[in-house]
């Protein structure tokens, strides 16, 4: 009877993943018309890695392009991936663009002096300037998979369904005024407060909310979050903060020696781990 010798070889070329990372940190120079680029450990720099017709504020991706808010043109940006390509009037008619976010079919972004969200398919066309009606003092964006949340510069954080229905501008209310950006992930939703030097974190429901949650900050303004880190733009001091997304180990300069950061995104890869195989 023909024996079958079994074989165990480690590390051969068959992978799994154990989660996501960030590849790159991208963030929008305010005063100099940029969009930079670096290494998600800040090393690398390319602060002019494109550049725009003015002002960009808040900038986006998703595995295909970047886009951006540009606040004095009234347009949204958009360019490859890779930088190229770049066209500062995807989508024109906006009125003070400042603040976007992207889903898998859908950009929205904040039209801050006409209280509207306004939102477009993903490739510029079905643009709707008048999408959602917020509060006054709109600011950051984002959105999960159900809901849209808006930051309001009054002290709350609104949110609506993803087809616009049911806004409640107070989801969160009686929060410091100045708050600028939010984000979410499963568990929190986060929030900076410009002039209060914090970022605050509460549960997804909006319920247990620590408004000084990361302290010392220098006028933080934007947010991302890659799993791992939350990221921050300290707009006051030309930094981008970080900390674990726990928020232990908090660094406040990240990178420095930016020109007035404004938005930041990071982009997110699969973490590839070597498995081991085995020939039978």
């Amino acid at each position: 009877m023909k024996k079958f010798l079994l074989v165990c070889i480690a590390l051969l070329s068959i992978v799994s993943t154990t989660g996501i990372h960030a590849d790159y940190i991208y963030w929008a120079n305010y005063t100099s018309g940029t969009i930079g680029r670096a290494n998600a450990d800040g090393s690398s720099p390319q602060p002019s890695w494109i550049s725009v017709s003015s002002s960009p504020v808040d900038v986006v991706h998703n595995d295909t392009h970047i886009f951006w808010g540009e606040y004095t043109a009234n347009t949204i940006g958009r360019a490859d991936i890779d930088g190229a390509g770049a066209n500062s009037s995807f989508i024109t008619g906006c009125a003070n663009p400042s603040y976007i976010a992207i889903d898998s079919n859908y950009i929205y972004w904040c039209n801050v002096t006409s209280n509207w969200i306004g939102r477009a398919n993903l490739d510029g066309t079905g643009v709707n300037q008048n999408f959602l009606m917020v509060g006054s003092n709109p600011r950051d964006i984002t959105v999960d998979s159900a809901y849209i949340y808006i930051a309001d510069a009054g002290g709350s954080i609104g949110r609506a369904n993803l087809d616009g229905t049911g806004y409640n501008q107070y989801f969160m209310s009686g929060l410091p005024s100045s708050v600028i950006g939010v984000e979410v992930d499963s568990s929190y939703i986060y929030w900076t407060q410009y002039t209060s030097n914090w970022v605050g974190r509460a549960n997804i429901d909006g319920s247990n909310y620590i408004p000084s949650w990361i302290s010392g900050c220098s006028n933080p303004y934007l947010m991302a979050l890659d799993g791992t880190y939350i990221y921050w733009t300290n707009y006051g001091n030309g930094t981008i903060g970080r900390a674990n997304v726990d928020g232990s180990n908090v660094n406040q300069s990240h990178m420095s020696s930016l020109n007035s950061p404004a938005g930041v995104s990071v982009r997110l890869v699969p973490t590839p781990v070597p498995e081991a195989g085995y020939i039978y």
